[in-house]
């Protein structure tokens, strides 16, 4: 640690007597990353590491390509791309994620939300943006970003919130006050039917595990190594074993012509729709994600 902090002070040192510039920096930020990441992430990453530590816009880093950076700001800047260079997501570094127009705040006790679980949430708007008075149920909320999102833009939606981490919740919560939203959360394992709340929703979502633990070694590192492996991997012999409870609980929970929405694994899309149309669940509709994958699903009670 000393040895770091001897090499680091020397790097900004250095900086100042060169007099770089923050275009120079850029550019000296990004071809470090690219010993780990290709160079179009590399450049992004850039992007967002010296708007973030150096409290501007990128429209102002790309305007004013000249104007300097305090040492402070290059401290920060430094640390935070060792942890890059470890392939730690920048979600956790900056601890800002963004969804649906709205920045969230992340830890390592929650999921990144994903473009793909974005699309789910737009799809709920579109099917339902001139319907009031809603009563939504998200399982498994992780930050909160699909709760949140749902609360702010279907107007007077009442909105509960579950999940089975006690930190999660906390992180969710926070996010809620931040942005302005009421949402209810409860922690609960919807696995546990005895800790099933005795009310019915018009529309229930979810993005539960689905990851096969088998699978782990496939996926980025930024993912297996960081993201929590509670919210990401299911067992081996059963990976449908949360979209049961999720059925389950639609079953007893879900309104007559009320919505049950889900995101999916692609290995695993087919066999959720076996299982929503074996429920009884009418209607059942498989969407596709930007990139043509089997992602999303929906049935109606």
């Amino acid at each position: 640690m000393k040895r770091f902090s001897v090499g680091l002070v020397y790097f900004c040192h250095m900086l100042k007597v060169a007099n770089f510039s923050a275009s120079n920096y850029l550019r000296s930020i990004r071809h470090r990353l690219e010993v780990s990441y290709d160079p179009s992430e590399a450049r992004q990453l850039a992007l967002i590491l010296i708007p973030h530590y150096a409290g501007i816009s990128k429209q102002k880093l790309m305007a004013e390509p000249e104007f300097a950076l305090k040492e402070s700001e290059i401290q920060y800047i430094e640390a935070a791309l060792i942890r890059l260079l470890q392939h730690e997501p920048i979600q956790y570094i900056t601890g800002i994620a963004h969804f649906c127009g709205h920045n969230f705040r992340v830890t390592p006790d929650v999921l990144i939300p994903r473009p793909e679980t974005e699309e789910l949430v737009q799809w709920i708007f579109d099917e339902h943006a001139n319907q009031t008075n809603l009563q939504i149920c998200d399982i498994g909320t992780g930050s909160g970003c699909i709760a949140i999102s749902l609360s702010k833009r279907l107007i007077n939606s009442r909105v509960d919130a579950f999940d089975i981490s006690e930190k999660a919740l906390g992180v969710a919560s926070a996010n809620s006050e931040r942005l302005g939203t009421h949402v209810d959360f409860f922690q609960i394992d919807i696995n546990d039917q005895e800790k099933w709340p005795d009310k019915e929703y018009d529309i229930i979502v979810s993005n539960p595990p689905y990851i096969p633990l088998q699978n782990k070694h496939l996926l980025p590192r930024n993912v297996a190594d960081y993201e929590p492996a509670f919210a990401l991997f299911v067992p081996n012999d059963d990976p449908l074993l949360f979209y049961r409870a999720i059925v389950a609980f639609a079953a007893l929970r879900l309104k007559k012509n009320g919505l049950l929405y889900v995101e999916v694994h692609e290995d695993y899309a087919d066999a959720v729709v076996e299982l929503f149309a074996g429920s009884g669940l009418l209607s059942v509709t498989l969407r596709c994600d930007i990139n043509g994958k089997k992602r999303m699903i929906s049935g109606r009670k």
